[in-house]
């Protein structure tokens, strides 16, 4: 009874997870997924408003926690203008890790940057990778040590 009871309970979860993925998926421009057992919720957070003001009112930007525990999810996912479906830019389950380097954000920014030409990030990279820079997530002792510099360095 009580199995019957967690498992019905388990598989209204997943289906209310997966409808606001479905959601996420339609209405956001850069979506976040993680997991959020992992404790990575923190990061996708920082993240998501990152490349909120990054890109401005021309993207909407979601960020959405795995349902499952222990899923070791964080990926970025990126819609083409006039497209239906996302794009997997970065998954740290795929080898590239957290977005913790200016050159890992810098190339999440120029996805987004060619995907939404009505987006107003620079299209040099450049000049994202300085934007990079800025982000207060970034584990890269060069980027640390920049930002403790002041913004002229």
């Amino acid at each position: 009874e009580e199995l019957s009871t967690a498992e019905r309970h388990l598989s209204a979860r997943r289906a209310c997870w997966e409808a606001s993925v479905a959601k996420a998926e339609k209405d956001d421009s850069v979506l976040v997924q993680h997991c959020a057992s992992c404790g990575y919720s923190r990061r996708a957070v920082e993240l998501a408003a990152f490349l909120k003001t990054a890109c401005g009112m021309h993207a909407r930007v979601g960020v959405i926690a795995d349902a499952m525990a222990g899923t070791g999810r964080f990926e970025i996912k990126v819609k083409n203008a006039g497209d239906e479906g996302l794009q997997l830019v970065h998954s740290k389950k795929a080898g590239h890790g957290f977005v913790d380097s200016a050159e890992k954000l810098a190339r999440i920014l120029d996805v987004i940057a060619q995907a939404n030409p009505s987006c107003s990030l620079p299209r040099q990279l450049d000049a994202l990778t300085t934007m990079a820079r800025n982000f207060s997530g970034l584990r890269d002792k060069a980027a640390i040590a920049r930002r403790k510099l002041g913004p002229h360095c």
